[in-house]
């Protein structure tokens, strides 16, 4: 061998001996691709003893970059090439490197090109043409060097392999997850579609409480009932209950919406009967104060500070057939009827649209306390009105016009709802229905239903 000026050995300095040298067991791989027979020989001799990791090396021999290919192939775990340029032709080597990385598609295995005659292959084009990891010529490498080639490009093999080994781990629990998640989803949405049925069914068990549309036709042949829940089921509810020449009914929005909105209306229809069917003779505020009593004693409410504080608002009336007198009172929500002008009477005369002007919409104001526990609490008042044929009724929640919509996101408020109600009280009640309806979806617009809406409208 050749030394250099400071004593090292160049590993590739010609040799006349061509003995091979047995491969020990290893487990790195290191592939030698070249077509000089010494290069192969030095190699082995210079890394005999190497150990990585308590790992030696296992040397694969090729020299040509044909041959190469085949055990590329054959060999899928080659931790480390050490690849000449130039052998079969000029590009052999590099031809050999875009198999690898372009064909194979292999990330992995570190190549270092080691060629002696550099001028056909610059180190700067080659680098950055081609996924190369470093490039020597065979002379400046001696045994020192080598050994910390092989060292520096077994690291960074090692280093991939591992990353490699997270991202498939990762993705085999990325997965897994995955499918864990979606089996979850799919049980939710099973559990979603039974609690909806059971919902809906519920809705059917409410719907079924109330007094039917055709039974209101019969008592009101003029009316209608805008009801739309929020949810499946309401917190809001209508009642009608006739008897001999009295007609009882109202409009009430119980504390929250949906399931437990629609718990406590069931209980207030409940109750509204099971009170006048006790009691022959009752006004509309004794009513109004025995069903309060009935909600605080069925919610044990005790007016205690954290106490649960469910309650319903009503407008409540009850209509003498005979004597067209019309009682009302009211937990939170009004009373609005609409008389023609010469009718009307010592009542309360907003601005009106000029295609009302022959009307007067008189507001029976509540008491402002609701069914239920109350801080300070008295008897629910009894307002008294004569009411004529042709007069309208008009009963609701508050979910219409606390509704956010229109062009700038607003509640529609009361006001609106009177002016509405003034422009179409004179057209049928379906038609009135009709209009309120498409209103009141106009303005929603793609904001989300904010309360359940009922509005009731009769026309005597």
């Amino acid at each position: 061998m050749e030394t250099t000026g400071n004593g090292d050995k160049f590993i590739f300095a010609p040799e006349d001996e061509r003995s091979k040298v047995s491969e020990p067991a290893a487990l790195w791989k290191v592939l030698i691709v070249d077509d000089d027979e010494d290069v192969h020989k030095v190699t082995r001799i210079a890394l005999t003893n190497f150990l990585y990791k308590n790992k030696k090396l296992v040397f694969l021999n090729a020299y040509s970059g044909k041959e190469a290919e085949k055990l590329i192939q054959e060999h899928s775990d080659i931790a480390l090439i050490l690849l000449d340029v130039v052998m079969e032709s000029d590009q052999a080597g590099l031809e050999l490197v875009k198999y690898i990385r372009a064909t194979l598609a292999n990330k992995f295995v570190r190549i270092v090109l080691r060629t002696g005659q550099a001028g056909k292959a610059p180190e700067k084009d080659v680098i950055e043409a081609y996924e190369i990891n470093d490039y020597k010529t065979k002379t400046e490498l001696t045994r020192e060097r080598l050994y910390t080639l092989v060292l520096a490009t077994l690291r960074s093999y090692e280093t991939l392999i591992e990353l490699e080994s997270f991202r498939h781990e990762l993705e085999i629990k990325v997965m897994e997850r995955t499918l864990e998640l979606l089996k979850q989803k799919e049980e939710l949405a099973q559990k979603n579609v039974t609690i909806a049925d059971s919902i809906r069914y519920a809705s059917y068990i409410q719907y079924a409480i109330f007094t039917s549309e055709a039974e209101v036709k019969k008592i009101f042949q003029e009316s209608f009932i805008l009801y739309k829940p929020r949810d499946i089921v309401s917190g809001d509810f209508y009642w009608f209950f006739k008897r001999d020449n009295k007609i009882f009914f109202c409009a009430a929005d119980c504390t929250g919406h949906g399931v437990p909105g629609a718990l406590i209306s069931m209980l207030g229809v409940t109750f509204l009967n099971e009170i006048l069917l006790t009691n022959k003779y009752i006004s509309a505020n004794e009513l109004l104060n025995e069903l309060r009593l009935k909600v605080i004693n069925s919610l044990h409410q005790k007016g205690l500070e954290g106490e649960q504080q469910d309650s319903m608002d009503i407008a409540l009336c009850c209509l003498n057939t005979d004597t067209k007198e019309l009682q009302f009172s009211g937990a939170n929500n009004p009373l609005w009827i609409i008389k023609k002008q010469q009718d009307a009477v010592g009542s309360e005369m907003p601005q009106l649209p000029t295609a009302a002007a022959c009307c007067q919409l008189l507001e029976l104001k509540p008491d402002r306390m609701p069914i239920g526990i109350y801080p300070e609490m008295s008897s629910f008042k009894n307002n008294h009105v004569t009411v004529n044929k042709g007069d309208c009724l008009y009963l609701f929640s508050d979910g219409y016009q606390d509704q956010y919509g229109g062009p700038d996101k607003k509640k529609f408020r009361p006001s609106q709802l009177k002016e509405l109600i003034l422009t179409i009280y004179e057209k049928p009640m379906q038609e009135q229905q009709d209009i309120l309806t498409a209103t009141f979806e106009n303005w929603r617009g793609n904001e989300e239903q904010t309360d359940d809406v009922l509005v009731l409208g009769i026309r005597l």
